[in-house]
């Protein structure tokens, strides 16, 4: 279950969540949602205009973070609306973990 893929960024959609192309080889690939696993970010999507704006400004952050478009994904599963779970590395930096670094999410609990 726990693959190690490359990738292109297509999107941000919000601070836990990327849109991908992931390469499966022999030059096939396919487009997915992946959110980023152990994370929990503000929603960009809430009535709460402080949640809100939070969510904001943690996806403009995430948006910073991608320096090259190029990505390693390591897979973990999908979760319950059949989006991948997944580490995803740019640059040789973690961003989920890079997101809870710096204050812009939070752990999730397991």
């Amino acid at each position: 279950m726990n693959q190690i893929y490359k990738g292109k960024l297509l999107r941000v959609i919000d601070a836990d969540t990327i849109e991908a192309a992931i390469f499966l080889g022999f030059n096939i690939s396919i487009k997915k949602k992946i959110r980023l696993v152990g994370i929990n970010a503000p929603e960009t999507r809430s009535r709460d205009q402080k949640i809100k704006e939070k969510g904001l400004i943690a996806k403009a952050f995430l948006e910073s973070l991608f320096t090259s478009k190029d990505l390693i994904i390591k897979s973990k599963g999908f979760d319950k609306y059949g989006r991948c779970l997944a580490e995803v590395i740019v640059e040789e930096i973690n961003i989920g973990e890079k997101l809870v670094t710096e204050g812009y999410a939070q752990r999730m609990r397991t």
